[in-house]
């Protein structure tokens, strides 16, 4: 009688939409939660950055050359320039229209502090548990992201 045939194109289209209802439902990551992420590792690369030594700079309309500096450095980016003939590095936020800007020094306790983050990261399932700062604690009293150590 009436048998229900599907071909490969009807079970393509059937897969593909119970798909996008199942990222639409929170199932997958999709945009939002992208998105989400982003904004938490900037937040928190901004914060390692600040106890790192970088100097925060509000950038404004009365400062043409931090403003070209902002618009010139990639999104989420630890780049490095020179300013009379002195090795600089810079992140930009550019939604806050802030900088930050630090020097060798900083830099070398920057990456000491990512360095435990990405280990603290790993060891508490995430970065916005109590447990991730619970380890960032422990992993800075060993002498991590501090100068010298």
């Amino acid at each position: 009688m009436g048998k229900l045939r599907i071909t490969g194109l009807s079970a393509s289209i059937c897969l593909l939409l119970v798909s996008l209802l199942w990222i639409g439902c929170g199932g997958g990551g999709g945009p939002i939660a992208s998105e989400k992420a982003h904004m938490q590792q900037q937040v928190g690369t901004e914060y390692f950055l600040q106890q790192a030594g970088f100097k925060q700079v509000q950038v404004n309309q009365n400062m043409p050359q931090q403003e070209a500096l902002l618009a010139a450095l990639p999104k989420r980016t630890v780049t490095t320039y020179e300013r009379d003939g002195k090795k600089l590095y810079a992140y930009g936020d550019k939604d806050s229209r802030v900088l930050y800007i630090g020097d060798d020094a900083s830099y070398q306790r920057y990456l000491a502090l990512a360095k435990g983050r990405a280990i603290c990261e790993i060891r508490a399932g995430g970065g916005a548990s109590t447990n991730f700062w619970n380890c960032m604690d422990e992993y800075r009293q060993g002498g991590g992201g501090q100068p010298g150590k």
